[in-house]
């Protein structure tokens, strides 16, 4: 709005002008391929649980699981954990 305040964007919408975040990305995934990638672990090959685990929750009881899991992982373990929470 302040460099072309009669432009174009001033009656697109999120769609039209490219910073929509519909669908959602999934970050839990997302956070897991970059980790293993960077590390160059091929997981799924080798039986090898990853650095990085990432879940999606959607309840309370998701969530309560989940946060379960990465105080596990993150302070025991010494591994990373993502939870994207979905609201």
């Amino acid at each position: 709005m302040a460099v072309y305040p009669d432009g174009l964007n001033t009656t697109a919408t999120d769609d039209e002008i490219n910073t929509s975040f519909r669908p959602t990305p999934n970050y839990a995934a997302l956070a897991e391929a970059a980790a293993g990638s960077e590390v160059g672990w091929s997981n799924a090959a080798e039986g090898r649980e990853s650095w990085m685990r990432g879940v999606r929750v959607r309840t309370v009881r998701e969530l309560s699981e989940a946060l379960k899991l990465a105080c596990l992982r993150v302070g025991k373990e010494r591994k990373g954990m993502l939870i994207e929470v979905l609201m």
